[in-house]
């Protein structure tokens, strides 16, 4: 399976934070992902939210696209990338 390097970048007020990572994953396998994550990967608190969650703005770098992303909301199977892109940028 081909290497795969993915960027997460995170607007803190100023600044941009970013943290690269590499993953083995087929062809199917990230289109697969990259399509569940523009169907889902940012989605919006309904109007009825009580809580409030701080605007960090996350972007999600996989070859040619750019993702706007909620890393909560990141596929489960493939937390092992999220955590490690998260963990770098702390």
């Amino acid at each position: 399976m081909p290497q795969t390097t993915f960027t997460l970048t995170k607007r803190e007020g100023d600044r941009t934070l970013r943290a690269e990572t590499e993953a083995d994953l087929s062809k199917d396998d990230l289109a697969a992902l990259l399509d569940e994550l523009k169907a889902h990967g940012s989605p919006e608190f309904g109007e009825f939210a009580t809580i409030y969650v701080a605007p960090d703005e996350y972007t999600l770098h996989v070859k040619d696209q750019s993702i706007p992303l909620k890393p909560q909301f990141f596929p489960t199977r493939y937390s092992h990338i999220i955590n490690e892109l998260t963990s770098k940028l702390a």
